[in-house]
């Protein structure tokens, strides 16, 4: 495993490693003055997180020096009384250059480090040895044929000041530990603060649900009250028993038109009429469709003359009998108008309930995923140590 892999691994073990602080006395501290107290205690974690970035900027600074100590070393080196092939060491000549190159790079970057919290100058820091390690390998590779003290000073350096940055984030590592936490749980509160104005809103929408269903059951009681009003009215009373008196009567005279029909001998004018197509046409039309009758008579001189005078008669009487029945059945309900109105107001309602039921559970899944994440801040801060704390509703 290579010095930069350790490093990376190393990091990572900080994150796994806790301290349960169990003798330590606990500070109880109710969950809505829980934001404030990681704001100052992340205030002081972040005095003492300056103090560690300035150790690990004193070893950049060690680190710095000692390659440009030994990058000028490098350049210094002569293998003219070498006894080698010119070729090979014309190939170390020219691994030792670009190596040199590579620490100048390195050098470069280390002194342009901006070392704003812990977290960053480690990930900061592997990424440039990383990619050092990537791009001096080979040059160090060919250079370590012919020159071995030089070369492992750089190497022995950079181990050094690995082994030193380990010591302090081995030293600091519940610090580290506490403002991951810190940061963390603050950022949830932010989540936190993002779903109670979402609820807020959908509250106010669900207020002005609730104001709407319950116009729709004024007006359900007005229409209730109408109808019954106009239900007891005399006028109403009076016009359905004039309905039902009607319906009755419609039932009499269908009985009177079935009869008025046995009058004509539909079946003696076929025989009659069977070579005149049109008649035959006119006489099977009248059968099938007797009611037509009623408002054209031609089907009458087909008749003998004493018959047809009566159906005649017969017939101005159901006319007259039929269209005042008709008007009476089809006299306007005053009821209709506000049953369609109270069936309208049923339907909104209904519809308004639903779209109500759908907003509860957004409602109620947004209260779940708060309660979710104040339960992790609760879980998670029984990690940090120093100041512990027990979390109170």
């Amino acid at each position: 495993m290579g010095i930069f892999e350790f490093f990376r691994k190393k990091i990572a073990g900080i994150e796994k490693e806790r301290d349960n602080g169990e003798n330590d006395k606990k500070e109880k501290i109710k969950f809505e003055e829980l934001e404030k107290w990681l704001l100052a205690k992340k205030g002081k974690e972040k005095e003492e997180e300056k103090k560690v970035i300035f150790e690990i900027s004193e070893l950049i600074l060690k680190l710095v020096n000692e390659l440009n100590t030994e990058k000028s070393a490098i350049e210094k080196i002569d293998l003219k009384e070498r006894k080698e092939q010119e070729k090979v060491k014309l190939l170390v000549l020219e691994a030792l250059s670009k190596y040199s190159e590579n620490i100048e790079s390195l050098v470069e970057e280390l002194s342009e480090l901006r070392l704003e919290s812990i977290d960053s100058c480690i990930v900061e820091i592997n990424s440039l040895f990383v990619d050092f390690e990537k791009k001096s390998h080979m040059n160090y590779e060919k250079a370590t044929f012919l020159v071995g003290k030089e070369m492992a000073a750089v190497k022995n350096s950079i181990k050094n000041f690995f082994k030193n940055i380990d010591a302090v984030l081995t030293e600091n590592k519940q610090l580290i530990e506490n403002i991951k936490i810190i940061d963390s749980s603050i950022e949830k509160f932010g989540k936190i603060k993002d779903g109670e104005k979402e609820k807020m809103n959908i509250i106010k929408e669900l207020d002005e649900l609730n104001e709407k269903i319950h116009e729709l059951e004024e007006k359900e009681k007005l229409s209730i009250e109408k109808i019954n009003k106009i239900k007891n009215s005399e006028e109403y009373i009076s016009n359905k028993k004039i309905i039902e008196e009607a319906v009755m009567k419609k039932e009499k005279l269908d009985e009177e038109i079935l009869q008025l029909k046995k009058m004509i001998d539909f079946k003696a004018l076929k025989k009659e009429f069977h070579s005149d197509e049109k008649k035959m046409n006119l006489i099977h039309e009248y059968e099938q469709d007797f009611e037509q009758i009623f408002k054209k008579d031609n089907l009458l001189s087909f008749i003998e003359k004493d018959k047809r005078e009566k159906i005649a008669e017969e017939i101005e009487i159901i006319k007259k009998e039929k269209k005042k029945i008709e008007e009476d059945i089809n006299q306007k309900d005053k009821l209709e108008e506000i049953d369609n109105e109270f069936e309208s107001l049923q339907k909104q309602k209904e519809n308004l309930i639903e779209e109500k039921e759908k907003i509860e559970k957004s409602i109620e899944k947004i209260e779940n995923n708060i309660g979710a994440i104040k339960n992790e801040i609760s879980l998670t801060l029984k990690k940090i140590s120093n100041n512990p704390i027990i979390v109170v509703s």
